[in-house]
């Protein structure tokens, strides 16, 4: 193990406001807003000045929510974070993943990463190697989830999961790149400007530099005084990284469990092979940062395409009996929108031809690519 390069103590600068509130005292005496004046008046205008809390009681409300009132309040503004963090019986579950990230030693040769083909010649992608460790530790979860999967499916000769735990890895593992890029971006375009400052980037060009200062940033020491630096950024990351691992394995998980009826239902029983693409990002983040991807199986070119929509189904059940109201008339071709509600795995739904298929409230959908009922 290498000596630990994260230091807890800044961490505890990003605890939230309701973690702060609710830290032991531990028999410690309690400051008053007096011993730190003018800090707590600064800190205090800050909040007021937001938007929200300018006029009303909209401030009040807000401490309200977090079982906080303006005394209670003025003495957490006087506190300084490090001194809450030291009374917390254990490191923040994300300080700690970053500190054992960090502790752990480098692999000799990294693993390539995962970047979608149209962005592996963009230099931007360097500013990854921040966080790699933490990317490492992640992705090795995926891939046990991953295992964990398969495995559960593996004694199933007409119920196997439409990947392999390589193809699942890489598919999931090239979107990860755009999530993490928003989240480093702005800080380390500033930092990359402070070391060019300091006269710590070689190189004549500014596409050397942007080298120079990617290489730093593989550099453990490097990187983790930048994350002690910013504490927030890395709880993001982590947070962000727990995310893609969860709903990662929770979309292949629906997958696997609901393969046997979307072939029957989409593909008229037909296997359209195995998965090759997992679109990301077709959809606003929702319901613990869940979007809609777009899967392509390797028949894809003639149509094998399924649109994974993690949200409950009912308004399409609903729609699902108005179809089949519409079939009723005498005046009107016949049209249906077939759903499948797997057992705790993904439903599906595919408008069609033909006699209504019965109406279903499914609360986990797949929907077919270029589908349309109207």
């Amino acid at each position: 193990m290498h000596e630990t390069l994260i230091d807890l103590t800044p961490g505890y600068r990003a605890l939230a406001l309701a973690e702060r509130a609710a830290v032991p005292r531990n028999g410690a005496p309690a400051k008053t807003a007096t011993e730190s004046d003018d800090l707590a008046r600064l800190r205090l205008a800050q909040w007021r000045e937001l938007s929200p809390f300018r006029s009303g009681d909209a401030f009040a409300r807000r401490l309200l929510d977090d079982g906080l009132d303006a005394e209670s309040f003025a003495r957490l503004l006087a506190e300084p974070a490090e001194d809450a963090g030291a009374r917390l019986p254990q490191p923040p579950a994300w300080l700690a993943e970053v500190a054992a990230a960090f502790a752990a030693p480098a692999p000799a040769v990294p693993e390539p990463f995962p970047w979608p083909e149209d962005m592996r010649d963009d230099s931007a992608i360097g500013f990854v190697e921040l966080v790699r460790p933490l990317v490492d530790r992640a992705r090795a979860r995926l891939r046990a989830g991953i295992q964990r999967i398969l495995q559960d499916h593996q004694d199933h000769q007409d119920h196997r999961a439409p990947f392999t735990a390589a193809e699942a890895d890489r598919l999931v593992s090239e979107t990860l790149g755009l999530r993490l890029l928003p989240l480093l971006a702005r800080t380390l375009v500033l930092e990359m400007h402070v070391a060019r400052l300091q006269g710590l980037l070689t190189g004549e060009t500014a596409a050397e530099r942007f080298a120079a200062f990617v290489d730093r940033l593989r550099q453990p020491a490097v990187a983790a005084a930048i994350l002690n630096e910013y504490p927030v950024l890395a709880r993001l990351v982590v947070e962000e990284l727990e995310i893609w691992v969860a709903t990662s394995l929770e979309l292949l998980a629906r997958l696997a469990a609901d393969w046997p009826d979307l072939v029957a239902t989409f593909f008229a029983g037909q296997d359209p092979g195995p998965l090759t693409a997992l679109d990301g990002g077709a959809g606003d983040r929702h319901g613990g940062g869940r979007t809609v991807r777009i899967a392509t199986f390797s028949s894809g070119a003639s149509g094998a395409k399924l649109v994974y929509k993690p949200r409950p189904l009912a308004v399409e059940g609903h729609f699902q009996e108005f179809l089949a109201a519409l079939c009723r008339s005498p005046f009107l071709g016949r049209l249906s929108l077939l759903t499948v509600a797997g057992d705790g795995g993904g439903p599906a739904s595919r408008p069609s031809s033909g006699p209504p298929a019965s109406a279903t409230t499914p609360s986990r959908p797949w929907w077919p690519h270029r589908s349309s009922a109207a």
